[in-house]
């Protein structure tokens, strides 16, 4: 797992934590307690009304700095509507109006509102709004004339300076980028709409009409070069204005012992961004790779797409058979003009006149079920599955085309519009030995068949075997192993790649390589006593590719996790847990030159990826006052490592190993605190604390500065022409130590 994964991770448990105190409340009501009679102005209403309103404020205080902290939340300081819900029905119960939402003053906020008859029709609306913070107070050099194009106020950086650069000229080139530096944000808002119409015309038949429209709006960080290979690389916020528009159309009909299901679905892509220009850092110089003139990049093109589909299920009356299946075809689309990738004539790489790829894939998706349950004890499973992805996009030819290694003459250069087959065949048998114990076998084939990849085809056959254990009523156990052998067609590997000058012939993709796969899990549930229960979990899995000689050979993942809840009285509970997980991989590699195949084995060298994250949690819920005042209180400590080793050196340095790189690491800890108070009938008082503190120690990113001119590397500074002009937006997930609290009264009746 990466670092940012972790992260991820982290702050999802700080979003749940910081809902929790309307989580906690269900639906309003204190525990075992109802919310009693009517208010007087409801009983003079012509209809029947219900809900909460809940309103607040919250406040932040703390090192906030980080957009680690706010990346997927919004809990700046500011009144709330943490939770709104209102249903109201007429005086016979027919019709109903509910609306509500969730944090709706925020920019990650929800709302809803739904109307209809029941077993008639229904109407529903929403609302959901998703903030995605990526750096906060960053700073670039570019100026944003609108529309994409972004150039430098004075020109470029060093417009005579070529070749070597001496400590003057570095300083020089850095000065130059420090008087340009000028704030810029980075981030976007997605806001989805979406509504459905419901209709009942008989018990048996529904049908449905939707619409959603997602918008995202704002700026993520883009890079790129001019001029390929050598061109130095620049980094700006680039604008983000998408819209994904998409509506359906969908029949369900149900009988006791058949279903059927049809669906039609649309599906827009419209980006208001097609391109992004921006200026040549280094001017006139011959190492820039494009003397002058605007580099140029193609955004995410406009694109259509068209599903069609069916699913139906029947019970049949021979042994308690079940059938299913489904079946759908898509249509993708694309037909948006190509992007020349630069505003000089001379770089524009055109395919004879072709003015856009007129991309076309069709998909096919099949899926088949049968259960059969011939005896009591016994239960077989046939499974089938079928996924083609037609790739009917034309072959473009393109001229100028550059790769690494290439001089002189360029050869004319074509795309490869891949295509592949996928289909699963399985099936299972389970039997129940014995009222402690059932055995269950199983097994399955996946054929892979490709177009314009290394391997044509390849077979996987998969065999399985589980075996469930109930020794008594408060426990069981579940034993799993699967075995399974990949190996690829009679045709071979054989490289496709138009870079072939630096692919060694022995090197194998790993998704198309020989590969054998070992996986067992083991887990244990159980309640010994009424007060106390605990769950073990323990998992392995290993894969070898075992011909493969250079690429990767071998990975593994381990991990282990235990968690307890006990309840001593009724008023009190406690639970915690332990995870520890572990992912690594080995890898063989060969430092080739330039068009300098085949490997030189003394330039052969290994490097071993390591993942690794513990997880340890906490908590405690208490009813200190029946029926008047909940307190809960939560800890979750996190801690997790990125190593890489290396073993080996290109050219057979005498030296040895080189010196590991130092260790990727973050360390997260949440503490959440909440308390519920009912003041009288129909109020309550909610509070939360939440406490985050998280740091990490990254060396890819630590200390990085807009200006590469003066970087440092083992003691070096950084050599080439292009990485002394290289410009970028540091993004530097850094350590942050908050405290929130959010008060809020909330009315239910």
């Amino acid at each position: 797992m990466t670092p940012h994964h972790h992260r991820v991770n982290a702050l999802a448990v700080g979003m749940a934590g910081v809902i929790a105190f309307t989580a906690l409340c269900g639906d309003g009501q204190v525990r075992g307690e109802e919310i009693g009679p009517a208010p007087r102005w409801k009983e003079a209403l012509p209809f029947r009304l219900e809900g909460e309103v809940e309103a607040g404020f919250q406040t932040l205080s703390g090192n906030t700095g980080s957009p680690t902290f706010f990346e997927y939340r919004d809990l700046a300081g500011k009144p709330t509507i943490p939770n709104l819900r209102l249903k109201a029905e007429d005086s016979v119960g027919t019709r109903f109006l509910e609306l509500g939402g969730r944090n709706m003053t925020r920019t990650d906020g929800s709302f809803f509102l739904r109307a209809g008859e029941y077993n008639a029709f229904q109407f529903d609306f929403g609302y959901d709004r998703l903030p995605h913070i990526i750096g906060l107070n960053r700073t670039t050099i570019y100026s944003d004339q609108g529309g994409g194009k972004f150039v430098l106020p004075g020109g470029p950086l060093d417009p005579v300076t070529e070749g070597a650069f001496n400590a003057g000229q570095r300083n020089a080139i850095a000065s130059s980028v420090n008087s340009l530096l000028h704030p810029t944000s980075l981030g976007f808002q997605t806001d989805t709409a979406h509504m459905a119409f419901q209709y009942l015309p008989t018990p048996d038949l529904t049908l449905t009409a939707n619409y959603s429209r997602k918008e995202k709006s704002g700026t993520r960080p883009f890079g790129s070069v001019i001029g390929t290979p050598g061109g130095p690389v620049v980094e700006f916020a680039a604008p983000r204005d998408e819209r994904i528009h998409e509506m359906g159309a969908t029949a369900e009909y149900a009988k006791d012992w058949y279903q059927l299901r049809m669906n039609y679905t649309a599906s827009l892509f419209d980006n208001g961004i097609n391109q992004v220009e921006w200026d040549n850092v280094c001017g006139d110089g011959a190492t820039c790779g494009n003397p002058s003139g605007f580099g140029r990049a193609a955004m995410m093109p406009n694109n259509l797409a068209h599903t069609f589909s069916g699913a139906g299920g029947a019970s049949l009356p021979w042994w308690y058979t079940r059938l299913t299946g489904s079946v759908s075809y898509a249509l993708w689309r694309q037909d948006q003009g190509f992007t020349p990738v630069s505003t000089l004539s001379s770089r524009n790489f055109s395919d004879a006149g072709a003015t856009s790829p007129k991309a076309a894939m069709d998909v096919l998706l099949a899926n088949f079920g049968l259960t059969s349950r011939p005896t009591s004890s016994v239960t077989l499973t046939a499974r089938y599955r079928y996924y083609h992805l037609d790739n009917n996009t034309p072959t473009h030819t393109f001229t100028n085309a550059l790769f690494p290694g290439d001089a002189g003459v360029v050869p004319p250069r074509s795309t490869m519009p891949i295509s592949f087959r996928k289909q699963n065949v399985s099936t299972d048998a389970a039997w129940r030995m014995t009222n402690h114990l059932t055995a269950k076998i199983g097994y399955e084939w996946e054929r892979w068949g490709r177009s314009f990849r290394e391997a044509a085809e390849s077979d996987e056959h998969i065999s399985k075997a589980a075996l469930d254990y109930r020794p008594t009523g408060w426990a069981i156990s579940r034993l799993t192993y699967s075995h399974a052998v990949r190996t690829i067609g009679a045709d071979g590997y054989v490289q496709v790649s138009p870079i072939t000058a630096v692919v060694l012939p022995q090197f194998r993709k790993f998704d198309q390589a020989d590969r054998t796969r070992d996986k067992v899990e083991w887990f244990l549930h159980a309640t010994p006593l009424d007060p106390i229960s605990f769950s073990l979990q323990v998992y392995a899995q290993q894969d070898h590719f075992f011909n493969t000689s250079y690429g990767l050979q071998q990975s593994r993942a381990y991990g282990y996790s235990g968690d307890v809840a006990w309840t001593p009285f009724d008023r009190l509970s406690f639970s915690g847990g332990y995870a520890h997980d572990d992912y690594q991989s080995r890898q063989q590699n060969c430092y080739i030159p330039l068009a300098s195949v085949p490997c030189d084995p003394t330039n052969t060298y290994f490097s071993h990826p390591r993942d690794l994250l513990d997880t340890w949690h906490a908590g405690m819920h208490v009813i200190a006052i029946p029926q008047r005042l909940d307190l809960s209180l939560d800890y979750r400590y996190t801690f997790g490592r990125s190593k890489y080793g290396m073993r080996g050196l290109p050219g057979g340095d005498p030296a040895g190993d080189p010196v590991p790189m130092p260790d990727i690491k973050n360390v997260f800890h949440i503490v959440q605190a909440s308390a519920r108070y009912r003041v009288a009938l129909h109020w309550t008082l909610k509070v939360i604390y939440l406490y985050e503190r998280y740091r990490e120690s990254d060396f890819t990113v630590d200390n990085v500065t807009p200006s590469l001119a003066n970087v440092v590397v083992d003691g070096f500074t950084t050599a080439s022409a292009a990485d002394v002009r290289s410009v970028l937006i540091p993004i530097q997930h850094g350590a942050y130590e908050a405290h929130f609290t959010g008060f809020s009264v909330a009315y239910q009746f």
